[in-house]
């Protein structure tokens, strides 16, 4: 039994040389800890301590009452309230405090850390943060940023386009959600004030584009998502190649969207340009005479194609004879060499 003043509370074994016990309620002011056995007997060897009770501190309001999201030089809170103890931890929401200086037992002054959006309850702890207290005061924070720009700006409905997003200066690294209208996802900051998200699937379409922080809006702006239905290559043209390589190879599909593509030809990639939205050409590279697979690259996915592709071999004429033809009625036949 874990024995506070006159005042006692189980005591639960961790191991074998750690007890747990929850404080019962009493007075403020110090009384003798120790520990006895449920017999109440005291052991000669028993260890007597101070524990100390303390009204827990009250915060009521905090001036100023808000301030930038994610800022990296943040302005000083002067938070006033009731018994606020010698050394005080504060915590905006659950965002420790960077610094806290005690002018009195009513009156703080606290630099916040980089904070997301929204309104964040504050806390004090006088137990070196075993104990939190909420209290009145509260701190909001608003969106600052704008989104310059998003790249690219538009993917497969299958999800998984890798999309960076310029916000043009540097912010604190605080936990964002891209969304995508109403699907999220995690945000990833590259450094330089750029951040990366993978898009979720989506049916085709457009949809919005935001950031948020702990449930608000991040950004002033928004931006737009192209969804993109799944690439379906209607033709292949020619079908053919040398196999010496070089031949101009054109695709026709529904869109070819605004991204990178690229052409694989048994597994040798090489680079396409989007003639139009719905045109694609790529150079076959050199390969054996037969039959080979095709493939495009859209967006970071590799798209099979039902085409039957051939390499031939180019024929190259050396000479011709005869050089000359008598006109008869009968034709005569030219032999190739």
């Amino acid at each position: 039994v874990c024995v506070f003043g006159i005042n006692s509370a189980p005591a639960t074994p961790i191991n074998e040389t750690h007890f747990s016990c929850v404080a019962p309620p009493s007075e403020e002011g110090s009384v003798i800890f120790y520990l006895r056995h449920r017999d109440r007997k005291v052991q000669a060897d028993q260890i007597f301590l101070n524990f100390t009770y303390f009204a827990p501190c009250q915060l009521e309001a905090s001036i100023p009452e808000s301030g930038p999201a994610l800022s990296q030089d943040p302005t000083s809170v002067r938070i006033v309230g009731t018994s606020i103890c010698a050394n005080p931890l504060i915590r905006f929401g659950s965002w420790n405090a960077v610094q806290v200086d005690r002018l009195s037992s009513t009156e703080i002054i606290v630099v916040p850390p980089p904070l997301p959006v929204g309104t964040l309850g504050i806390s004090c702890s006088c137990n070196e943060g075993v104990d939190y207290h909420a209290s009145p005061a509260k701190f909001w924070t608003f969106a600052t940023s704008v989104i310059e720009d998003i790249w690219p700006s538009s993917g497969s409905e299958e999800g998984g386009t890798a999309v960076l997003v310029n916000m043009g200066s540097a912010l604190a690294d605080v936990g964002l959600q891209c969304m995508f209208g109403e699907r999220s996802s995690a945000a990833k900051w590259l450094g330089g004030g750029v951040l990366q998200c993978i898009a979720p699937p989506q049916t085709p379409g457009n949809v919005t584009f935001s950031l948020q922080s702990d449930g608000n809006l991040f950004s002033l702006n928004t931006a737009v998502f192209i969804y993109e239905s799944t690439l379906q290559v209607q033709a292949v043209f020619p079908s053919t190649a040398s196999t010496s390589g070089g031949t101009t190879i054109t695709l026709l599909a529904s869109r070819f969207g605004d991204l990178r593509h690229a052409c694989i030809f048994d597994g040798t990639h090489v680079s396409a340009t989007r003639v139009t939205s719905s045109l694609l050409t790529c150079v076959a590279p050199a390969h054996p005479a037969g039959s080979v697979a095709m493939a495009v690259v859209h967006d970071g996915h590799t798209f099979d194609l039902s085409v039957s592709f051939q390499y031939v071999a180019r024929i190259i004429i050396d000479s011709i004879y005869p050089l000359s033809l008598i006109h008869i009625s009968e034709p005569t036949r030219p032999r190739l060499i």
